[in-house]
């Protein structure tokens, strides 16, 4: 006979919290604070219809809820763990994605989040987190950070930050301290965050982590520059996980010693199959230095490459590698005549 197969971990009974009781708990914690209750979050968490007997995995919350503010953000994450004060519901166990677009809910939202992700006594599980243009700094990091720590047992898997200018090096910094250690999260977006090189010194350290997850690490729309470039090469060619690295639109140019370093890296870094450098004016010199890269035997692993169409076409056709489109085409299909 075979080796038995492990027993799955029990998953936790449903304690029987719905949807209305978080909305009764959201009506009661934003009367307890002194803050409005937002039409469209009790909307959100209610459901229309028979979306109402569904259970809520996702929260979206966007510009046109207004501006719910710290105080908005803090009473709808108390309403899903269960903390408000003098209210016997307890937590709701199907949540799993927060998404907040375009809403200042500043340091003291993120802070509230961040509650959401360390004081889940295990029955709130969220696993992506999206807060994008939300006015965070390095503050709100922090706080990210510290619910991010093993000991917090997040197992937060995606944390996107994306457009948020204000955290520049020393949030990227103080969100380090908690990823340094962290064995959960698989993607980290940082988009026009206002992170230049200094920056990717930090971000080279999570990279070199023996533990880490890490599998993408997308830095768009950044002031990396050549010297940013140079740093986080360090990193990535140590990196024993990485799978996708996005440094678009970074102001990298075409300084030798910094495109011979990646170009090492990428050929060091075994798991790296896909980077984003277009918007990036290294020229054909730059270009070069890194086409060894592409046509050497451990380039081959590299299946998507791209880089910027004002390149020669020559040499642009030989660099650049483009992402290929899901789905495959029908077989046997005859192509549909056009309407006359």
């Amino acid at each position: 006979m075979g080796p038995k197969a492990k027993k799955k971990e029990p998953e936790p009974e449903d304690n029987g919290v719905t949807r209305a009781m978080v909305v009764a708990s959201y009506t009661k914690m934003c009367r307890a604070i002194g803050v409005p209750v937002n039409a469209h979050v009790t909307e959100m968490i209610k459901g229309k219809g028979e979306e109402a007997d569904e259970k809520l995995a996702q929260v979206v919350v966007d510009e046109e809820f207004g501006n719910l503010g710290n105080g908005g953000i803090r009473a709808m994450t108390c309403a899903f763990l269960g903390t408000v004060p003098h209210n016997n519901t307890g937590p709701y166990q199907h949540l799993a994605n927060v998404r907040v677009w375009n809403n200042a809910i500043g340091d003291e939202g993120a802070s509230a989040i961040s509650t959401l992700l360390s004081e889940g006594s295990a029955l709130v599980n969220v696993l992506y987190v999206e807060l994008m243009d939300c006015d965070i700094g390095p503050e709100g990091c922090a706080m990210l950070a510290d619910a991010l720590k093993p000991e917090r047992k997040s197992p937060l898997q995606t944390l996107k930050l994306n457009c948020n200018n204000k955290i520049g090096n020393d949030g990227v910094y103080a969100l380090c301290q908690g990823l340094f250690a962290n064995h959960t999260i698989k993607q980290l977006h940082l988009d026009f965050c206002n992170v230049s090189s200094d920056g990717g010194v930090v971000l080279a350290q999570l990279l070199c982590m023996a533990k880490s997850a890490l599998e993408t690490l997308s830095l768009q729309g950044n002031m990396l520059g050549d010297a940013g470039l140079l740093n986080i090469s360090k990193g990535l060619k140590r990196s024993q996980s990485l799978v996708k690295l996005n440094v678009s639109d970074n102001g990298i140019r075409k300084d030798v010693d910094a495109l011979t370093t990646f170009r090492d890296a990428i050929l060091r870094c075994k798991t790296l199959t896909t980077i984003k450098f277009a918007f990036n004016f290294i020229d054909a010199e730059g270009a070069d230095i890194l086409l060894p890269a592409l046509s050497s035997a451990e380039g081959s692993r590299v299946t998507v490459f791209e880089v910027d169409a004002s390149l020669p076409p020559d040499v642009f056709q030989k660099l650049n590698r483009g992402e290929k489109a899901d789905g495959k085409k029908k077989k046997g299909g005859k192509k549909g005549k056009k309407k006359k």
